[in-house]
């Protein structure tokens, strides 16, 4: 496992270019998937192969014209290698209805020749093609809305390593997972400028203190309850806001803490009430995935206008355990 396999996007552009890909994608894949449809149900109808020749050659040059397009914008790699096959399926079946072809073959290049083989093979080929790239779309869903993905750089949450020299459990004895991150390939400069570039491609440049520097130690849920020592996923962090005694208030205190959730209601992001005033005055102090540590106010973050603030009579919102064992990683701003 090494820093060079993790998975970097610049969010400068990604935004924009993510939204405008999925577009250009679907308008692939359903324009493509119907007109393979389409003519392979055409070739089980359609008796006459010289008409066949004519459709199928239409069809191969769009295929080609598509999969050039296709690779020229950028699109999926995925959707680029699916059009080549289809072309390429196309080609053949475009080749062995050549005479010199036809001669060198048998039984089966004269099978092929058939419309209606052509058909059947086309047809079940496109719908293959859809189904394979629902399950796609579906996998790739699946990773956005993970908790442990980070809103302006993405990691593979994959990469985070268990940590197995301490053992952090919940005031009731519920075990939480401590992980670490192994040192990403990037130099100290080229951090910051990504830093920078996910404040500023979300207006929040004039909106948050930095406390802390770019470090991979740890994530905004191990600075809140593991000391910032380790990386806790946000999957864990309900059993331990129930296991510790939180609960939700209106009127927080500091110390107290902030969770923000996404759309489906799953914890995106955790930090620290810092201030809380009468006159509607709240800063928050948190720690951005793997980017530095920041006062801020609560919609003056990237992750969304969704929160609730918890409070908990205990002195510390740090697992139990987590001292009983020297860190494997040093807090790099401490």
């Amino acid at each position: 496992m090494t820093a060079s396999r993790f998975r970097l996007l610049n969010p400068a552009s990604a935004g924009m270019a993510l939204m405008l890909t999925s577009e250009l994608n679907l308008f692939f894949v359903f324009g493509i998937g119907l007109i393979g449809c389409l003519a392979g149900l055409i070739g089980l109808l359609m008796a006459s192969r010289r008409s066949w020749v004519v459709i199928g050659g239409m069809v191969t040059g769009l295929l080609a014209i598509a999969m050039g397009a296709s690779w020229y914008l950028g699109l999926d790699f995925e959707l680029t290698v699916a059009l080549g096959g289809f072309t390429a399926v196309s080609l053949v079946f475009a080749v062995i209805r050549t005479s010199l072809f036809l001669s060198a073959t048998g039984w089966m290049s004269r099978q092929l020749q058939r419309p209606s083989v052509q058909g059947v093979l086309l047809l079940a080929c496109s719908l293959l093609f859809l189904l394979g790239w629902g399950w796609h779309v579906e996998l790739q869903s699946a990773a956005t809305v993970n908790n442990d993905f980070l809103p302006g750089l993405e990691i593979d949450p994959s990469q985070l390593s268990e940590v197995s020299t301490v053992r952090a459990v919940t005031d009731k004895g519920r075990p939480i997972m401590l992980c670490t991150l192994p040192e990403i390939a990037l130099t100290a400069g080229e951090k910051h400028k990504l830093e920078l570039d996910t404040v500023h491609s979300r207006q929040l440049a004039q909106k948050q203190i930095s406390t802390g520097p770019v470090t991979e130690a740890y994530n905004c849920h191990g600075w809140v309850f593991a000391d910032g020592q380790y990386w806790v996923r946000g999957r864990d962090v309900p059993a331990i806001l129930e296991d510790n005694g939180y609960t939700t208030t209106s009127t927080p205190q500091p110390g107290d803490v902030i969770v923000y959730y996404d759309d489906i209601g799953n914890v995106a992001h955790t930090g620290l009430v810092r201030v809380f005033t009468s006159d509607g005055l709240t800063l928050v102090e948190s720690k951005w995935g793997w980017l530095g540590r920041y006062i801020h106010k609560p919609l003056d973050t990237c992750y969304g206008d969704r929160w609730s603030f918890f409070h908990s009579d205990r002195s510390s919102n740090g697992l139990t355990g987590l001292h009983d064992s020297p860190p494997l990683t040093a807090v790099a701003d401490e």
